[in-house]
């Protein structure tokens, strides 16, 4: 048996999860790294980053969208 509709939808949302919140805290975190410092965006690029990962160990859907922001914006660090 294949996963359900329901399950599918939410594993497409939890991907655009992660890209909106890269496309939509970019901008910002370019400036905040201008600001601090490379240093500093990739040591908080490696935070968000890691706590992302470790939400993907979860069955609790909030954990996994928030996982999802805290990578997407990890990410936006690092470009």
């Amino acid at each position: 048996g294949g996963a359900s509709a329901s399950a599918m939808t939410w594993v497409s949302r939890l991907f655009l999860t992660g890209f909106a919140s890269t496309a939509i805290f970019g901008p910002l975190a370019g400036r905040l790294i201008d600001s601090k410092g490379r240093k500093a965006g990739t040591l908080a690029f490696s935070v968000l980053y890691a706590l992302g990962a470790t939400s993907t160990k979860s069955n609790v859907l909030g954990v996994l969208l928030l996982g999802r922001v805290l990578g997407g914006i990890g990410t936006s660090l690092l470009f």
